[in-house]
């Protein structure tokens, strides 16, 4: 193989790979998006969750916290802690 065939080669496969990446980004980026309208529509928001800690893909420890939110202040609970942001 020449070297003008190898670099067409290394070029085609480096941008096909960044067309790929950007289908990903341009998804993530809408779900931020929506995300991100939903939360400023709302003047209040507050939620409970979960989540687990471990390792090797099994669950040896579970916290849950509480999140209230108001525009740009808010006050989150977890793990024992208090933790607010009065803008």
């Amino acid at each position: 193989m020449t070297f003008f065939k190898k670099t067409l080669l290394i070029l085609s496969l480096g941008m096909l790979s960044m067309a790929a990446a950007q289908k990903v980004d341009s998804k993530a980026k809408n779900i931020l998006d929506e995300t991100s309208a939903n939360y400023k529509s709302k003047s209040t928001m507050y939620f409970k969750f979960s989540y687990g800690m471990g390792s090797n893909g099994k669950v040896s420890k579970n916290q849950t916290g509480i999140f209230y939110a108001s525009k740009n202040k808010y006050k989150l609970k977890i793990m024992g802690n208090e933790q607010i942001f009065d803008g």
